[in-house]
Order: C-alpha cells, then structure tokens, then sequence
C-alpha cells in the first residue's frame, strides 16, 4: 500500500494564527485558515499530502487560497508542491530507531495567502522512531547474488501491460522488477519514486541451445519515497545509434557474442508506426530508414497505452531512452533484442 496519507478535511477549528489586520482579505484567510486541519499526533510514514490550496465561502462568496507549509525541527522536513499547486506533499525524515534516535516533537505550519493577507496555524505531532530502510542503487542491485535480499531505490517506468513488471530506474541504470502476481497493478504508476522490496533473480533464456541469463529482481512490496510524479532519470543511458543497436549480435553460441540484456541506452529518431495492430507498434526510425522497434504496449500508463502517450509525437524527432528486456526467439524462428521505452521526449 502506498504510504502518503490526506490530511486536507474541512472542520471547524480554533484559529490559531495572527491577522495583520480586520479587511475582507483578512477574514478571508482567517476563515480558511480556521478549516485547514492536521490530526496526526505520531508521524509513522515518509510523506504526507496537504493542502496546497483551498476553497472557502465569506460572505456565500467563493475564493481560493494558496497554502504554503513548514516544518520544525527544520532538517526533518521537506516540502514540494503539485504541478497543479493543489496539493503539498511533506516528505518526512523519520528518526532512525537502529541509530539509537528517539522519538522527536515537531510542529507543521500552515501559511495561508490571499492577496496581501496572511494567517497562520500550527500543529503539534511527533516523529516517531523508527527502523529504517537502507537501500541501495539500481547498479548495486544488479552487481548483488542471486537471491540475495534486496531494497532498491528508484523511479518506476512501466515495462508491458501483458506482462508482470516494471522497471525501476536510477541514476545508475534500470533494471526490470518481475511481479509474478502483478500485485504492484493499479498501486504503482509511472513516475513513482520507490523503495521496492524483493530479490536478485535471473531469467534464464536459451537461445540456439546456449543459456542467456537476464538480470531483474523479483518483487514483494514497495515504500513510496515520493507520490509526486518524477522524471524519470537518464543519466546512466549509454548514448548510441539506431545503427549500433541492430548490429547487435543475437547468437550466444559466437565468439563475439555480448549479453546487451539490462541495458539502458539512448538513441535518437523519428517515431513512426507500422502494420495495422491495435494499438499500433512503435518504432524509431533514423535518416537511413533503419528502425528499432518496441516491444511494448504501453509507455507510461496501463490504462492509456501508447495510443494515447505517443500518438501526438508519431512523425517527430525523439529521444528514445530504452531499457533492454531480453533475448527472445520468436515462433518463427527469429531472434531479437526485446527492449521497452522508459522514456520519449520530443526533441522538435
């Protein structure tokens, strides 16, 4: 289950803020000041989502106000605002219980803005100890034994809507997290930066009687570290072209054979289409007319699918960062390198 909670009901409190003075604006943000509440007296969790505007009625007239947020003690709280401004979600630094830190008394402090008036109010809680998560990079997952235990920290990319996983991305690569049960569907979205909980694991392909082992980890559960939405990060994808990745040998059984599966990398190209599949089948295509195509049906959204993700950038120069899934022969006979988008930016 996700770890953010809401925490923006109305309910009629006592004002606890100070007035400059007794205008309309001032009694606007009295009032909305005096339904902004905050009812957690012990913090367990690592993000909180509050109020980042608010409507309120003076005088059976509607206005919207903004909310800005602070926290003391100062270094255990961070804030960031929803790209709509709606929402604040307070990330919290919960002490750490294994470090022999106690629990810690807090305040958060609402400020609410309209025009040139301001009010404030205050809520009391508690950070509670507790025994924190280590985790690691993405690098550091895919270097781990097979079965070790594992609690990686990233941002999610869905993989394939008929497929069960996702991959999970950091700034030191991507690797594809296998969700047998697919209990991560309809909890987890693109965008989301985790800590996802499971193991090191190999899905052992065999191609023309050699056995290539693909790198992934097998999930139990997850953390949420951030429910605002991220982008996803490409610092580790290996620039290359269109070129370079259809020379990519596909018998394991040569001399000169490289393993490319768990590879991040970056090309660019113009979207394209082709066939009359629904949804359609993506591919990015360079100046020769050479094409890599997707093997996915969605982007970033389940539900959407590439129709609706990808659909206003078909002819258009991109940027293709791409995950490398695995090996696969098809039933007639052909061998490819599986690869899903992570991430797709219009460089026109």
């Amino acid at each position: 289950m996700k770890k953010f909670k809401l925490f923006a009901m109305a309910s009629m409190l006592v004002f606890g803020g100070a007035l400059v003075s007794c205008g309309p604006e001032d009694n606007i943000v009295k009032e909305a000041a005096s339904k902004i509440t905050f009812n957690v007296k012990r913090m367990t969790d690592v993000q909180y989502q509050l109020a980042g505007t608010w409507i309120v009625k003076v005088d059976n007239e509607p206005y919207t106000v903004n909310v800005d947020w602070a926290g003391k003690p100062a270094e255990r709280f961070t804030f960031e605002r929803s790209e709509d401004g709606s929402t604040v979600y307070a990330n919290v630094n919960l002490p750490d219980l294994k470090a022999g830190e106690s629990d810690i008394p807090c305040t958060l402090t609402a400020t609410v803005t309209y025009k040139n008036a301001k009010a404030t109010r205050e809520f009391s809680s508690t950070l509670v100890a507790v025994e924190k998560i280590n985790a690691m990079t993405v690098a550091e997952a895919k270097a781990a034994n097979i079965d070790d235990e594992l609690n990686v920290r990233g941002v999610t990319a869905n993989a394939h809507s008929d497929g069960n996983g996702f991959f999970l991305v950091d700034k030191t690569g991507a690797i594809y997290v296998y969700d047998k049960a697919g209990a991560h569907k309809g909890n987890l979205t693109y965008g989301t930066e985790v800590i996802v909980k499971g193991k090191r694991a190999v899905n052992n392909k065999t191609i023309n009687g050699t056995t290539v082992p693909v790198v992934q980890m097998t999930y139990e559960s997850f953390t949420v570290v951030s429910s605002t939405v991220k982008d996803v990060p490409v610092d580790a994808a290996t620039d290359l072209t269109i070129a370079d990745v259809l020379a990519w040998g596909k018998d394991p059984t040569s001399d000169t054979f490289v393993n490319h599966a768990g590879d991040f990398f970056h090309v660019r190209g113009k979207l394209a289409t082709y066939g009359s599949y629904t949804p359609p089948t993506y591919e990015a295509m360079d100046e020769n007319g050479k094409y890599l195509s997707f093997y996915a049906n969605t982007y970033n959204n389940e539900s959407e699918g590439y129709v609706e993700e990808l659909s206003s950038l078909i002819g258009k120069t991109c940027d293709f960062y791409l995950a490398v899934l695995d090996i696969n022969t098809s039933s007639s006979g052909n061998t490819t390198w599986r690869v899903v988008p992570v991430k797709v930016v219009s460089v026109e």
